[in-house]
């Protein structure tokens, strides 16, 4: 997916700074991780995330990239409901 388009996430007004956490995040990395990439503090990634968190409307990790998942799936025509019967 392309840098600054993440699924499901369209109209959440993050910043690249944010877009760029998220990313890592997806990539299952940890705080500690995140902020030796980005030459930041763990506290500063904790703010980012904190913020993506209250933009996004998701109270974890899990929640955030169950979202994004979400929003991919329905997007490229597979997220239909379970077969029933």
């Amino acid at each position: 997916m392309p840098p600054n388009e993440i699924p499901g996430l369209e109209g959440a007004r993050l910043t690249p700074r944010e877009t760029e956490v998220i990313h890592l995040i997806l990539a299952r990395h940890t705080n500690l991780a995140i902020s030796l990439h980005l030459a930041c503090s763990v506290k500063n990634v904790e703010a980012h995330i904190s913020s993506i968190f209250r933009k996004t409307h998701t109270n974890s990790r899990l929640d955030l990239v169950m979202k994004i998942m979400s929003a991919a799936r329905e997007a490229s025509g597979g997220g239909g409901t379970a077969p029933t019967g």
